[in-house]
């Protein structure tokens, strides 16, 4: 008996004692069809009507919620502010993004990136606006030329740093100090940078003028000004104690606006404000031995009595000056030594300076000491919450780290520098906000380490689960952990993840209490971040977690307080984004299915009275638009998976279809997923199933040592799974991949005649290659990637050659019979385009049919929108010929003539109506 798309009628929202249907009929904001008004199939040219929510923020008070609703194709935008009281009041600006509300709710911000009758990409940067709209009122207020802004923590004022009118003249514009109370402003012409105090009052800023640089700190209240510093070199990267008592800022060096001379800090800026200077230490000749790293900021201690900086040597191991001249003329060699740790490629990609970690020092305020934490190359040094101490890695006993990466952890006492060794052979710690704890995993369970007492304390031994991730199959020697959550106020507790639930631990081991029932019913609870400006938790306050179930897909939130678990919301939909308005006692969450557009909703404290604040897509009724399933099969070797099945739009029970298989590694965690159609994505899920495609993504179950075979014993059985349907035609099945799921398809192919045509996206063809060479990306080998993270081969080649070739599709290729489309960047940085020609010249010589489309200039991902459009259009030509028997186009059949190529740099294939954004 055939099955009807699935379509979410309800929603089930499940809360102690009480069961609530949400019927998502009746929030949908489609209009219903009349008996005459048929739907009709979507086409690429109907793809510009979609539009999806960029941004959306609710104020500090609740009575306000902004979104930012912006067009997939056009790249055209509204914003729009809507009361969460009176569902009449809302405003509305075209070509405009919000920015966000003022910290006493009443003003919302926005830039306007427009002209009269133009859309955002024909608008100039240099006339980008800032709208300020008053909330009670309705009144607005432009700001042109506009380069960045920000509101005094007390709301009252807006600076906005802006370009000159063109009939002014001012070094780098101006500041413009706007009092929003009065509606009055200050022009503050040559202002390079500004900063509000976090509670003082003062506006600091630092002033470039024809004859003269200066940091000057203003009160905006009372206009008054005091200059603190002049310097001919410049000064940058302001910077506020946490207590907006203290002022710290770079002198620039004469000539070089960037590169850090001297630090300057200024306190008792209410009365008569003191400074006090830092240069870099010098050595027995005079000459600086450190010097502040360039592009980063200094950090200060909570109480404001000690600033940080980041510092780079400037001499080499021996002893030498690094940058000495030599009597010969400079040489380009890069000497590449099998002692590197990190390699040349490393050095090269992030700059030396940035590839070796910078040294930290400290500032003491109250004495002038100065002296660096580790002056050694190649610690590196994180600060402890509270500042009191530091912990330093330190991998140099593990050098060079060719697969695991270790480090011995030391504690610093940033008062004296005296260490200790806390850890040996650990990737890293954290701690906890007052700095009282380090937090490491070690085994199965979570320790900490007492900085008061040196106690070590084991969080979870009592707790019979693992709080390891064994579900993870990656070759690393040490299995890394679930994650934890917060820590509560005053480091009373920490959250800690096991594979289903979370768990409340108190730091001293002493208690540790389970909070929710995930294992009992399949769901996996984590923490619900709702204040990411917050550091920690209120003890006495609800935990919010997230809600997923592995094997249902249904997702959701619950509230732990004081003992008790109230779910809020579930079912067989994606809701996230959940905010909270304490003020109200209010939340607003973010609801999409596969056929209901994202949207969200205002509801109350219980989760019982729900209040639509969006409405996107209401032109999705006029079309076909299918839903999805939920597939469950096994493996070849009976491990249970499943698979997210998305309908063709037209479908009728009794016909078949075609069927694309779209792998990576988890792609069932998509059901539900609302898929925006976009023709410049070749494997957008939307796009095929309303070209008449089934849209299978199964998931894969791997084996160390068995990357390739994995796949094919995860996706085959997927296939087979939806074929005893019957809805599907068997000889009319595609596979198409990305990267690691380029691979896949690469391989799986070798294997079975099952699918009719494969296409493959910056493939790995050849396991070996791949692992001789350098990920470019990022400038490490690819053998760290091989043998501890997504390949899976945790053996070197030479210690198990037959797995390498065994998973290599060119080692593999004689089996080879489905016509291949293989698609690389000529610039591919993460997977080398030559794994691309290994391929083709393979299948080319065996004489099987492979197509490889070549990209100039491009790298991993297409960047080119007119490339993204023809690599689209060649997909569906390609499945269209393959998978459905129309006329093939000549590039399938013959390529292209090379007088062609230089003709028209390439055939367009379908055209397309459309505006070009060259922004998406």
């Amino acid at each position: 008996m055939d099955r009807q798309p699935p379509s979410p009628a309800a929603v089930k929202i499940v809360s102690a004692a009480r069961v609530i249907m949400l019927v998502l009929l009746c929030l949908t904001p489609f209009p219903l069809l009349s008996g005459t008004e048929a739907k009709r199939p979507l086409s690429p040219d109907d793809y510009h009507l979609w539009h999806t929510i960029a941004n959306a923020g609710l104020s500090a008070d609740g009575l306000w919620f902004f979104h930012n609703q912006v067009g997939m194709v056009r790249g055209e935008s509204l914003t729009q502010v809507s009361s969460t009281v009176d569902p009449d009041r809302q405003f509305r600006f075209e070509h405009a993004f919000g920015h966000g509300f003022s910290p006493d709710g009443q003003w919302f911000f926005f830039r306007a990136q427009t002209v009269a009758g133009k859309s955002i990409q024909d608008t100039p940067p240099h006339e980008t606006r800032l709208g300020a709209l008053r909330l009670d009122t309705g009144a607005v207020t432009f700001f042109s030329g506009v380069i960045s802004h920000e509101i005094s923590p007390d709301g009252r004022f807006l600076a906005v740093r802006r370009t000159m009118p063109e009939n002014e003249t001012a070094h780098d514009g101006e500041l413009l100090l706007h009092d929003l109370s009065r509606s009055q402003s200050v022009h503050l012409p040559g202002v390079q940078e500004y900063r509000f105090s976090p509670g003082s009052g003062h506006l600091a800023m630092t002033i470039r003028a024809p004859d003269s640089h200066e940091v000057v700190v203003m009160n905006p209240a009372t206009g008054n000004r005091r200059t603190l510093d002049q310097h001919p070199g410049g000064h940058f990267h302001l910077s506020w104690s946490p207590d907006g008592q203290r002022l710290s800022v770079f002198r620039a060096a004469d000539g070089k606006p960037r590169e850090p001379l001297a630090a300057l800090v200024f306190e008792q800026l209410d009365s008569r404000p003191v400074r006090y200077v830092l240069t870099p230490p010098r050595g027995e000749k005079d000459t600086a031995t450190l010097a502040f790293a360039q592009g980063r900021w200094p950090r200060w201690s909570d109480d404001g009595l000690r600033l940080f900086f980041p510092m780079r040597p400037l001499q080499s191991a021996d002893g030498t000056d690094s940058e000495a001249e030599t009597a010969l003329p400079p040489s380009t060699v890069r000497i590449w030594h099998w002692r590197d740790d990190p390699i040349q490629p490393y050095r090269q990609k992030k700059g030396d300076d940035r590839a070796i970690p910078h040294l930290w020092a400290v500032w003491h305020l109250r004495d002038g000491r100065f002296f660096a934490l580790a002056d050694e190359p190649g610690l590196s040094l994180e600060l402890v919450r509270g500042q009191h101490h530091a912990v330093l890695h330190d991998p140099r006993p593990y050098q060079p780290q060719l697969r695991d990466q270790w480090n011995d952890i030391h504690l610093v006492d940033v008062h004296g520098g005296e260490r200790t060794l806390v850890l040996e052979r650990y990737e890293s710690v954290s701690s906890s906000p007052q700095g009282r704890y380090l937090l490491y995993f070690s085994g199965e369970d979570w320790w900490t380490y007492d900085i008061h007492t040196g106690r070590y304390a084991n969080l979870t031994a009592t707790v019979e689960s693992r709080f390891n991730d064994f579900t993870q199959v990656n070759g690393r020697t040490i299995d890394r952990p679930f994650g934890h959550g917060q820590w509560a106020d005053g480091d009373a507790w920490v959250l800690l993840y096991d594979q289903h639930d979370v768990y409340l631990a108190q730091p001293d081991g002493e208690h540790i209490q389970r909070l929710t029932q995930g294992a009992e019913h399949g769901i996996r609870y984590r923490q619900a971040i709702l204040d990411r400006l917050r550091p920690s938790l209120d003890p006495e306050g609800p935990v919010h977690l997230e809600m997923f179930g592995l094997r249902t897909k249904d997702t959701g939130y619950a509230r732990w307080h004081r003992g008790t678990l109230d779910t809020l919301i579930h079912g067989p939909m994606q809701v996230d984004q959940l905010q909270y308005a304490a003020a109200t006692d209010q939340y607003v969450y973010r609801l999409q299915t596969a056929v209901d557009s994202p949207d969200y909703f205002l509801t109350d404290s219980d989760f019982v009275r729900h209040h639509r604040l969006t409405r996107t897509n209401p032109q999705q009724a006029r079309f076909h638009w299918a839903g999805d399933e939920l597939v469950r099969f096994r493996t070849e070797k009976g491990e249970p998976l499943e698979a997210r099945l998305l309908y063709p739009a037209d479908y009728e029970p009794g016909r078949q279809y075609p069927m694309i298989v779209h792998i990576y590694e988890q792609r069932s965690d998509t059901l539900h997923e609302y898929t925006l159609p976009r023709h410049n994505h070749a494997f957008n899920a939307r796009r095929l199933s309303s070209e008449g495609y089934f849209v299978l993504e199964p998931d894969i179950h791997y084996e160390l040592g068995r990357p390739g075979e994995s796949a094919l014993e995860s996706v085959v059985p997927a296939v087979k799974a939806v074929l005893e349907s019957g809805r599907v035609d068997p000889a009319r099945i595609g596979l198409v991949g990305h990267s690691w799921g380029g691979y896949q398809v690469s391989y799986i192919i070798t294997q079975t005649d099952l699918f009719a045509a494969a296409v493959a996206g910056a493939p790995i063809t050849n396991l070996i290659s791949k692992y001789n060479s350098i990920y470019w990306r990022t400038g490490i080998p690819e053998h760290l990637i091989f043998e501890t993270g997504q390949a899976r081969l945790p053996r070197p080649f030479w210690e198990d050659l037959g797995s390498y070739v065994a998973n290599s599709p060119v080692f593999n290729a004689q089996g080879i019979d489905t016509p291949l489309l293989v698609m690389f960047g000529t610039e591919d940085e993460s997977v080398a385009f030559n794994q691309g020609v290994e391929i083709y010249n393979t299948l080319r010589r065996m004489g099987k049919p492979i197509v490889m489309l070549a990209y100039e200039g491009e790298g991993h991902n297409l960047r080119r929108r007119e490339n993204q459009l023809d690599y689209s259009s060649r997909v569906s030509q390609w499945h269209e010929h393959w998978l459905k028997g129309e006329e093939p186009g000549s590039w399938i059949i013959q390529g292209l003539p090379l007088m062609q190529y230089s003709a028209i740099g390439g055939i367009a294939g379908r055209a397309f109506r459309e505006d070009i954004n060259d922004n998406h």
